[in-house]
């Protein structure tokens, strides 16, 4: 978890799963079209008919966004001399987050250059990039019974980060929905293409994000491959 989650509510929310109606408030905001989505899977939905979301902490026609209360506050850190390390002005924040927490959130996980309009603003944009992509994904790929039922898994997301009941971890803020604001990218990584079952490496900016930090490396027995896992490990 990153570290600007309470850590009263630190812990798994488990939401079950059952039929439920919901209005679709969500599930009509922009929604760019990825190589990811593009090349998701066709499902039977006969035969898998998708994932159903009931309401649990969020409520039919009222946005996760309006049920806290939001500020701008300039984010800052200092070094031990009281010298500005980073400074972003105006930054949308709920108004009962700690400043270590926005501060964390400015300087780590907006995306944008600083002082550009591509600059996000601050907490609200930030969950709103991860959240509506991941409902995106779910939702080519066939992961939800209807569009009732993403609305609803997306603003259950919505409220359980901008609450702070739990958070995602690094690679997630940093990546996940940022080709909606560099689709033209030419970044290149390492990704799976599911049309040819194989792993990849090309250009593919940020269709293709990288939303973990935890990789399994092998190890054989012998004194050489464990020294090298440590190198390996020690680089990663």
């Amino acid at each position: 978890m990153t570290p600007f989650a309470n850590e009263s509510t630190k812990h798994v929310v488990q939401s079950s799963l059952a039929n439920g109606s919901a209005e679709n408030h969500a599930a009509e905001n922009h929604s760019a079209e990825t190589p990811a989505s593009r090349n998701a899977a066709a499902f039977d939905k006969k035969k898998f008919p998708g994932l159903a979301f009931r309401r649990f902490f969020t409520k039919t026609g009222v946005s996760p966004y309006d049920e806290v209360e939001w500020e701008l506050r300039t984010a800052a850190i200092t070094d031990a001399q009281g010298g500005v390390i980073f400074e972003q002005k105006n930054v949308e924040a709920p108004k009962d987050w700690s400043m270590t927490a926005t501060n964390i959130v400015a300087s780590k996980y907006l995306h944008g250059t600083m002082g550009t309009p591509e600059r996000e603003s601050g907490v609200r944009a930030l969950v709103s990039r991860v959240a509506e992509t991941i409902r995106d994904w779910g939702m080519a790929g066939g992961y939800f019974r209807s569009a009732e039922d993403a609305a609803t898994f997306h603003d259950e997301l919505v409220h359980i980060l901008i609450q702070q009941k739990a958070a995602f971890n690094s690679p997630v803020w940093f990546n996940v929905g940022c080709d909606r604001l560099e689709p033209n990218s030419d970044a290149t990584n390492w990704h799976w293409n599911p049309q040819l079952g194989r792993v990849e490496f090309g250009r593919t900016g940020y269709s293709y994000p990288q939303c973990s930090a935890c990789f399994i490396n092998a190890v054989q027995d012998s004194l050489d491959s464990i020294l090298t896992l440590a190198k390996t490990e020690g680089m990663l």
